[in-house]
């Protein structure tokens, strides 16, 4: 089996163990994105030739073939060669057109699951929790609905920050609506502790993500980043941590999120320093940002690396310029 490149579906995919498993994958990727795939004619000849294959019984892999994504095509490399006619092998080699990487993808990652279903389902009952101190099963940060795979920016932004005010307004208004489906933006919280009530919008974040959802998350920090200076320093020495959150409740009704169900994730979740629901989400945001060294706010990555030329004061068409240039290195 050919090995993918590295702009293609990642690992390769094993070798399918038989044509009932390899069917039931393309059907479910047909069911899945077959609306957007039978406006194209290419689209039906990549699932055509894929339905072929698997009916042959014969292991599919893909790989992107060089020049993706600019001409949008994919190699079809048979796993078994020994089980084809001449004229299959002679037409594995073939490239194809096929519809947006993203149903490539799809495609892959199914035929991967089908082929290795039958042996991992016995694991899939009830995995054991594993022992030590808590991880997240799922990545950190918080990605803004609409982003592609071709460059990844991460934003490392205190709520209670002028300077991340400044950038995260940039950004979310002028700079992502540019890049969707290419850039993947992601958020991820620093609560400075030398502003303590940062904590406590941070949590307040998390609880609106919890209970709406990135867009909502997106849309909460935003109207706290428009509002900031209710919760300066030295607006917030007299109050008490429960008069703080419910001023971040309100914030998050006015953004459409039910506020007593954001209440209701803040409140302590037992005796002691038992913490609330999203303390632990906040202790992994901490802890991930001090694991990437990151200290002062903003701090932004690019592609998981600190890009320190990005300043809080740049324009548009300076994010423009910055993110053009690896947008376009990646697509060569």
């Amino acid at each position: 089996m050919a090995q993918a490149n590295s702009r293609g579906v990642g690992p390769p995919t094993p070798p399918l163990r038989s044509s009932v498993a390899a069917t039931r994958a393309m059907s479910t990727m047909f069911a899945e994105h077959g609306r957007p795939v039978a406006r194209s004619r290419s689209g039906f000849r990549a699932i055509s030739a894929l339905m072929s294959v698997a009916a042959a019984g014969v292991g599919v892999g893909l790989a992107f073939a060089q020049g993706y994504p600019s001409e949008q095509k994919a190699a079809l490399l048979f796993s078994a060669p020994g089980r084809t006619s001449p004229q299959q092998r002679s037409a594995s080699a073939a490239l194809v057109d096929v519809p947006p990487p993203a149903v490539v993808r799809t495609a892959a990652s199914l035929l991967a699951r089908s082929a290795t279903s039958s042996s991992s389902s016995s694991r899939l009952v009830r995995a054991e929790k594993p022992g030590g101190p808590p991880m997240p099963s799922v990545p950190l940060g918080v990605a803004r609905p609409g982003g592609g795979d071709l460059v990844r920016v991460e934003l490392f932004l205190d709520l209670c920050c002028p300077f991340s005010a400044k950038l995260f307004k940039t950004v979310s208004s002028l700079v992502a609506p540019q890049y969707e489906g290419k850039v993947t933006f992601v958020v991820h919280s620093v609560a400075q502790p030398w502003h303590a009530q940062s904590s406590y919008m941070h949590e307040a974040s998390l609880a609106v993500l919890d209970v709406a959802g990135a867009d909502k998350f997106w849309e909460f920090s935003g109207e706290v980043f428009a509002q900031q200076s209710r919760f300066f320093d030295d607006m917030v020495y007299d109050k008490t941590r429960n008069d703080i959150y419910k001023e971040l409740a309100e914030i998050a009704a006015s953004v459409g999120v039910d506020s007593a169900s954001v209440l209701e994730r803040l409140r302590p979740a037992g005796a002691g320093n038992a913490g609330n629901a999203v303390t632990q989400r906040l202790k992994w945001a901490t802890k991930l940002h001090r694991t990437r060294g990151v200290h002062v706010t903003p701090t932004v990555h690019l592609n998981f690396l600190e890009a320190g030329i990005v300043s809080s004061g740049w324009s548009a068409d300076e994010w423009n310029n910055f993110l053009d240039y690896h947008v376009q290195e990646e697509t060569r």
